[in-house]
């Protein structure tokens, strides 16, 4: 890539830009390295065209009396920039040849902006409006990224007890109630910012997942065997069938077969509940007793 590139690139994002040369004691016969930093909204930006690697400290103090103690450091190659940031408002920047260990080299003095505004910032809910669905809080256009984001989800404008990450499971509770999501966020450079996302539609019961019931016979008791139902907890019922006629008080998962139903069919009906869920119900294929079981 072309070094304007780069350059264009920093000039453009930047509030303030600065150039300085720094050399390496003479004594080191360390090469010169030709640096550019950049100051914006709680950034600085570093860039070098230098063939040699650079490394690049930055501290709270005068780093060039103790690297070590130094926030950190960045490596730069050639025709690349870092972003190293910062929420101090005065900032302490070395660079040196990588690899180079001179016994001085020149800090550095950077302003670094701390009160920027003009945050762009929305905040969305996705995920399906029902019961037992996750929905997920999405930051939209959000420039700068934040640092750190906090969440409380609401429903019908009143907090969620332990209701704070970025998804939310719908319970029960929320049936019939529309749901938001505050994130507050704050940055490095601007003021801090809380967005509220728009009211979701009515929330809706939950769908059960449901499996078709069979049926087992052993001498002359019948076995219905539910399957798997979800989510658990939930209540299961049965009904058992001859042919089409229902029988009266048979509503457990075992039956007794009698003998003079030998030829005909029985089947089974499973019924799921569960408390903001939809009912669902479930029949067997038909069971021909063949008195043989």
């Amino acid at each position: 890539m072309k070094h304007g590139f780069f350059r264009s690139i920093v000039i453009a994002a930047t509030a303030t830009a600065m150039a300085c040369t720094l050399m390496a004691a003479p004594a080191q016969a360390v090469p010169a390295i030709d640096v550019e930093y950049a100051t914006s909204c709680g950034h600085v930006t570093v860039f070098s065209d230098s063939s040699t690697k650079v490394s690049v400290y930055y501290g709270g103090s005068a780093v060039a009396s103790d690297l070590s103690a130094a926030d950190g450091m960045a490596i730069l190659d050639q025709y690349e920039f870092d972003t190293v940031a910062t929420v101090r408002s005065t900032l302490y920047v070395t660079a040196i040849a990588y690899g180079s260990t001179p016994s001085s080299w020149a800090t550095k003095t950077l302003s670094v902006p701390q009160t920027c505004t003009g945050v762009q910032s929305k905040v969305t809910v996705a995920g399906t409006r029902r019961v037992g669905k996750t929905l997920k809080a999405k930051l939209v256009g959000w420039v700068p990224k934040p640092l750190f984001t906090t969440y409380q989800w609401y429903r019908s404008g009143k907090a969620i007890t332990n209701a704070t990450d970025s998804r939310y499971t719908l319970r029960a509770a929320d049936r019939g109630d529309r749901i938001t999501v505050k994130v507050h966020a704050t940055f490095i450079g601007y003021k801090s910012v809380t967005r509220t996302s728009k009211s979701t539609s009515p929330i809706r019961r939950g769908i059960l997942t449901t499996s078709r019931p069979h049926i087992t016979i052993d001498g002359w008791t019948a076995t219905a065997w539910a399957g798997t139902w979800g989510p658990s907890p939930l209540l299961l019922s049965y009904q058992w069938y001859l042919g089409s006629k229902k029988l009266k008080g048979e509503t457990s998962g075992l039956l007794s077969v009698h003998r003079s139903w030998v030829g005909k069919t029985i089947s089974v009906r499973v019924s799921g509940e569960k408390t903001g869920y939809v009912k669902a119900y479930r029949l067997s294929k038909p069971f021909r007793v063949t008195g043989s079981e």
